[in-house]
Order: structure tokens, then sequence, then C-alpha cells
């Protein structure tokens, strides 16, 4: 997401540039986007398909790898532009030279400021700027009846996506009885308007599994079928509101202009912090610690976050 920021200032300061982005699995994220004029596959053929046709290429990877230094040897663009990079076991500053223009960030700022502490930073007044996403109707409408059908063409239901999950190996979750809590505390009366879907990621069938006993019978909640990335845009695309974890879906749910729920550990939040944009409710939730590098999600303070949660499912249904 944060590459959508990235291309939004280079655009500013150059109109006319052209821009392409290497593509994995995040392909459907980038073909959303009208700042990109090329996808550029992650593959070796790709790679020889692009060979010495760039100007430039800005690796924010945050260390040296095998696979960034091959796909760099290969695309061979006239000069290559690092950001920091933290050292590993093989590979560091000291034995890694194939880079142009080392531009180390400040360690305390967001990273969407990387950019605005470049070499582009000397010659240009970089603008602060936000990802944005948007996602078609057409591409909305294929997914609503994952809403349930009796909600599907209903405009008056308050559609929540939550998404407690994030990273599987760092393990970052919201607890199921912590999550349970929170939806429990839903006004009653507002209920019987709302709709939760809850995204698919690794383990969730049990974890759902748990949420749904943990949870009062008047709580709508399902699982959301599987996606592809693609249907999972316009999945979040089609929420009233966005409940989550620090992961991925975080930073989308900002960057579509939705009214973010957040829960984080105490830390990196400076970061990683989301950027919801200006007008857009948000409330952020860390969990408390003395250790500012804990990397705990539990314990979270729900009060306030159950008052946001009601406010918010209030002023969709007026």
């Amino acid at each position: 997401m944060i590459h959508l920021a990235y291309a939004r200032q280079l655009k500013s300061i150059y109109p006319h540039v052209r821009l392409g982005v290497l593509v994995g699995r995040n392909r459907d994220i980038f073909a959303q986007s009208p700042l990109f004029d090329e996808l550029v596959d992650d593959s070796f053929a790709s790679y020889w398909r692009n060979r010495k046709k760039w100007q430039l290429m800005l690796d924010l990877c945050e260390t040296f790898n095998t696979p960034n230094l091959i796909a760099d040897a290969v695309l061979a663009p006239e000069a290559v532009m690092i950001f920091s990079k933290q050292n590993k076991k093989h590979y560091n500053l000291d034995n890694i030279s194939n880079y142009d223009f080392r531009c180390p960030f400040n360690p305390d700022s967001h990273v969407i400021e990387h950019l605005r502490t470049s070499k582009f930073a000397e010659y240009f007044d970089i603008p602060q700027v936000k990802p944005e996403l948007s996602v078609s109707q057409s591409e909305i409408d294929k997914i609503m009846a994952f809403w349930q059908p009796d909600t599907a063409a209903s405009n008056s239901t308050i559609k929540i996506l939550v998404a407690p999950q994030g990273s599987f190996k760092a393990g970052k979750y919201i607890p199921e009885e912590e999550l349970a809590a929170l939806l429990n505390q839903c006004n009653k009366e507002y209920l019987q308007y709302v709709r939760f879907i809850m995204c698919r990621t690794t383990n969730s069938e049990a974890y759902f599994n748990r949420l749904k006993s943990l949870c009062n019978s008047n709580v709508a909640i399902s699982l959301s079928p599987p996606t592809r990335l693609g249907q999972y845009l316009a999945l979040a695309a089609s929420a009233d509101i966005v409940i989550g974890v620090d992961s991925g879906t975080v930073h989308l749910a900002c960057a579509l202009k939705k009214p973010l729920l957040s829960f984080y550990a105490n830390h990196n939040l400076h970061l990683w912090h989301p950027l919801p944009h200006d007008g857009v409710p948000h409330l952020m939730v860390v969990a408390p610690s003395e250790d500012k590098n804990s990397k705990e999600t539990r314990n979270f303070p729900l009060e306030q976050a159950a008052d946001w949660l009601n406010t918010q499912i209030k002023a969709h249904l007026a």
C-alpha cells in the first residue's frame, strides 16, 4: 500500500515519468491504480524482457537478499537507489555495492516519509501524501453476496469487515475472547442491522469457530469464503467499517478511506501506524505494555473501542 503513496509523490515531481513496479501476489493492488504504467512480473523472464529499459530503480527492501540482487543484476537499470539496509550474515553494506545512491531514512519516521529524506528531496519539495485506492462498483457488486443473501440488496445493513489475524509468523492477532467481548458490547438495538464478515487467512477456521462460540447469539458474523486478492480488495471496499489488527488490511482500509478500528502492539508504532485520510474516523487501540518493543497483541482496553464502534454504527444508520 505504501508504494501507492511513493508513486503519487514521484508523479507529482515528474508528471511525465513512466512508473513500473515489481509485482507478485500483490499484482491486483497495483492493477487498480492509474499511477503505474507497467506491472513487471517478479520472474526471471520478465526481468530479462525489461533489461536496461529503466533509468532508475528504487530498492525499498530493508535487507539485501539473493532474489533482489539477481533482479537488480538482470534488470540492469541505469542507476539504483537504496534506502536503509539492515546487515545480514552474508549480505551487508561492506560487501554489497550494487547501488548508486544510498538514502538512509530517519528511523523514527513513518515508512511513508522515505522519499522525503531521499536524494529527490535535495532537488524537489516532496509532497506529503497518503495511499489511495479505489475499486470499481462492478467488482464490488460481484462479492456482495458474501454478506449473506438477506443483506446483499439491503442498503440499510451496516457491513463490517473484521480482520483479527495479521502475520501468522509474528503471532499478531486479537485474542478471540477480546474480539468477542468487543462485538458483544455493540448496542443491541443496532445489531439487527449489522453484519460482520471475518476475513479468511491461515488457521482462520479454528479462530472463527472459537470466536463464534463466544459471541452472543444476536451477533451476526460469518467467515469469508476463500478469496483471491482482487476479491478481497472488493470485499474491503464494500464494507462500511473495518476492524483489524496490525496487518495489510489496516493499510488497505486507510487507502480505501474506510472508518477503521485498529489494534496494535506497543511496537514500531512510529514506523507502521495507520494513515487515515482527513475526515475519516479512526481509532487505534494499543496493547498496554511498559516495554515499547513488546510485540504482544492482547489485553486491549475495550471500553473506548466499543464506544467508537457504536458511534460509527449509529452514524451509518442515521
